[in-house]
């Protein structure tokens, strides 16, 4: 991706790994702040109310809901990862923890993004209570599932994965 003759900041950690198409395609919408967040959604005047509906405590831009929201947070650290100071704009400069192969590091960054976005779905349209676990779970299953879209060297990362990082509730 070109932009004004220069290479995107994002588009290798966009389209260079080997997530579904549809999460490089959130991604891609992600870092650059325009997935349909309420935020997003009040400024077209979708919705009238920008709340985050997982807190209730701020408005629930893209930054808020991948990286500040208290659920996001604490599901971030919980698999070991500093995000302090990380903005979605550039969420590839997040640390790699010592217990994370460098080895797919995108598609787990988008891995986790993509269960959070997931899981503020369901609370915002199937009622569903924020619960860590059950995100921790659906990301494990969601591993589990895109191992098959790494080369068979490569997809034991995603064993690593579930077993250190979405069993840490």
């Amino acid at each position: 991706i070109k932009m004004d003759g220069q290479q995107s900041m994002f588009s290798d950690f966009v389209w260079n790994n080997r997530a579904p198409p549809k999460v490089q395609f959130f991604g891609w919408l992600m870092v650059q702040e325009r997935i349909k967040c309420r935020h997003n959604l009040k400024f077209k005047h979708i919705v009238e109310d920008d709340t985050c509906p997982i807190c209730q405590s701020a408005p629930e831009t893209t930054q808020h809901l991948i990286l500040e929201c208290p659920f996001a947070k604490t599901v971030w650290e919980c698999m070991g990862f500093d995000i302090a100071g990380v903005g979605v704009a550039r969420l590839w400069e997040i640390p790699k923890s010592v217990q994370v192969p460098a080895a797919h590091f995108s598609v787990l960054l988008l891995l986790v993004s993509w269960s959070i976005w997931k899981h503020r779905n369901g609370v915002t349209f199937s009622d569903h209570r924020p619960s860590e676990r059950r995100l921790l779970t659906m990301a494990k299953e969601m591993a589990r599932l895109w191992q098959y879209r790494l080369l068979r060297d490569d997809a034991a990362v995603t064993e690593i994965w579930c077993s250190t990082l979405f069993s840490n509730m």
